[in-house]
């Protein structure tokens, strides 16, 4: 597991797991206690709570703000937790430390140049209690411990379902700070059923709150005609203005998903068993890691079958390898252990300026 400063490790894990085995194996205890006791989702994972926003900002290490990991590279993922998709969850936190270590260790961490921070999401349908829940933008024991805070309701079959409000927060209701360089994070959603197409107003300010419109407007600059809400296509066009995003699909039918993500865009798996290792292989070929002739070694490599590999391989064929590397500032993101004159700042200091930089008073650790 990494030993990044303040990452995600298997100590952090093993203790949010422990948990989960005390209260007898339930991953989502906490978020079912939580609701029990309000009725309400806990504001952690609440897509109205927290100010609505999610933000993956850099964190920060000691009086110069030093980058102790490098700039943050988000990742999300948005899974179907309706009928036979149920599990996800469970999934989810199963495969943490395996997806963690994907993205930081081995010969190919295919984020390794990144502070990475992650996100999970789950949707159902408008009938449920919660259409949607959401974690924050988190790089430690924080993303195990809000996946325990996120119920599946496993209602709603595999018929068409409610992914726009995921998706909806995703395009709209995401502050990512690698945005600002130029370059994309990146957004996985995962089904195996069609959708109904869009959202409304009612549920828009029952997922989100009254403050949703407000909220678009000062993160993206957008002023919505509340009576011509986007569809899924204008969705989705949106997100990827600033994600790599990418459906991927269990048996669900990809003609659906390819009008909306474009067919390059669109992954068809056997199931979720092996979801961590599929997301990797995306960001991998996208950030240049790798070629697609090389997948299956690199799966064999971190601990997956040839047979599993060579699926994997087929399933990633047409999407755009490399298309993060297109990018101007691609090569120029600053790197761990570069010092910022002041939070926030997309540009390191040189070494003349770090010579003349006068610190301001000592402070403590400031992650954030």
């Amino acid at each position: 597991m990494s030993d990044r400063k303040g990452g995600f490790t298997q100590e952090t894990y093993d203790e949010v797991n422990q948990k989960v085995k005390d209260a007898g194996g339930d991953t989502s205890h906490a978020g079912r206690q939580t609701i029990r006791d309000t009725g309400k989702l806990h504001p952690l994972v609440d897509p109205a709570g927290y100010d609505l926003i999610r933000r993956s900002l850099p964190r920060y290490l000691g009086e110069t703000f030093k980058l102790p990991n490098g700039m943050p590279m988000l990742t999300e993922t948005l899974g179907d937790t309706t009928g036979s998709m149920g599990g996800n969850v469970k999934l989810m936190f199963d495969s943490l430390p395996k997806f963690y270590s994907l993205l930081t260790e081995g010969k190919y961490p295919v984020l390794g140049n990144y502070d990475p921070q992650v996100m999970n999401a789950i949707f159902g349908d408008v009938q449920d209690n919660f259409v949607l829940a959401r974690t924050q933008a988190e790089m430690d024991k924080k993303i195990a411990e809000q996946l325990t805070l996120m119920v599946p309701e496993r209602e709603g079959g595999d018929s068409d379902e409610d992914p726009e409000y995921g998706l909806f927060g995703a395009a709209y209701l995401t502050d990512a700070f690698i945005s600002r360089y130029g370059l994309k994070y990146y957004h996985f959603m995962v089904t195996d059923a069609k959708s109904h197409g869009r959202v409304d107003k009612r549920n828009l300010v029952r997922v989100f709150s009254e403050e949703v419109f407000e909220k678009v407007k000062e993160n993206c600059q957008i002023s919505f005609d509340e009576k011509n809400l986007p569809d899924t296509k204008d969705i989705v066009k949106a997100l990827q203005k600033q994600a790599h995003a990418f459906a991927i699909l269990v048996e669900s039918p990809e003609s659906y998903w390819s009008k909306f993500y474009g067919p390059e865009n669109v992954v068809v798996i056997d199931s979720t068993e092996n979801l961590p290792y599929v997301q990797s292989t995306l960001i991998g070929l996208t950030e240049g890691v790798f070629g697609l002739n090389d997948v299956t070694e690199y799966l064999k490599s971190v601990g997956l079958n040839k047979a599993e590999a060579i699926k994997i391989q087929r399933a990633v064929a047409n999407i755009p390898v490399g298309a993060q590397t297109q990018f101007e500032n691609f090569s120029k993101i600053p790197k761990k252990g570069s010092i910022f004159a002041n939070k926030h700042d997309l540009w390191p200091l040189e070494i003349t300026d770090m010579e003349n930089h006068k610190p301001e008073k000592p402070k403590q650790h400031t992650w954030m």
